[in-house]
């Protein structure tokens, strides 16, 4: 999920001695990282940062982005 931020501002031109202020506005794109680790969460192999990667959490049924929820895998005989 990507956050739009948009900031309203003024440009003072100055030129051949008059001031003028014109309306400008500046946006930015910010990609949220949950676990501060300066990775995008769409970019990060594991969000929560337990060693064990997103996809393989997905698949054994464990919580991708809470670090102690840990795959639980069955025992084969």
């Amino acid at each position: 999920m990507e956050k739009l931020t948009a900031l309203v501002g003024f440009i003072l031109a100055i030129s051949l001695g008059l001031m003028a202020l014109s309306p400008c506005i500046y946006a930015e794109t910010v990609v949220p990282d949950n676990d501060g680790d300066g990775v995008p969460d769409d970019m990060d192999l594991d969000d929560d940062n337990d060693g064990v990667p997103d996809m393989e959490e997905l698949i054994y049924g464990s919580d991708p982005f809470d670090p102690n929820s840990y795959p639980v895998v069955e025992e084969m005989l």
